[in-house]
C-alpha cells in the first residue's frame, strides 16, 4: 500500500508540475501579446495627438485607421491557436522570431 501511496504522490507532483509551467507559459504569453498591443496603441495615440496637433490630415485617419485595425483584432485568436498547437503533441510549433 506504501508503494502505491508513494506512486500517487510522485504522480501527483509530476502533473503539479506540468500544470504549473502550462499556467507560466501562458501567462507569459498573454503578457507579451497585450505589451505588445499596448505599445502598438501607445504609439498611434501618440502620432494622432501629433496629427492633431499640426492638423494633418492624412496622418489622423493613418493614424486612427491603424487604432481600429488594433482594436478590432481579438488576441485571444491568436492564444487560442497557440494553445491548441500546445495541446497537439503531433503539430510542430513553428517559432516565429
Amino acid at each position: 500500500m506504501s508503494k502505491e501511496i508513494k506512486k500517487l504522490e510522485l504522480q501527483s507532483a509530476v502533473q503539479i508540475q506540468k500544470i504549473t509551467q502550462r499556467y507560466e507559459l501562458c501567462r507569459d504569453v498573454l503578457t507579451q501579446i497585450f505589451a505588445e498591443r499596448s505599445t502598438a496603441l501607445m504609439a498611434h495615440y501618440k502620432t494622432l495627438d501629433q496629427a492633431l496637433g499640426s492638423d494633418d490630415r492624412e496622418l489622423i485617419i493613418a493614424s486612427l485607421k491603424g487604432i481600429s485595425s488594433i482594436v478590432s483584432q481579438n488576441p485571444l485568436e491568436s492564444f487560442a491557436e497557440f494553445t491548441k498547437a500546445l495541446d497537439n503533441d503531433d503539430e510542430v510549433l513553428n517559432l516565429d522570431f
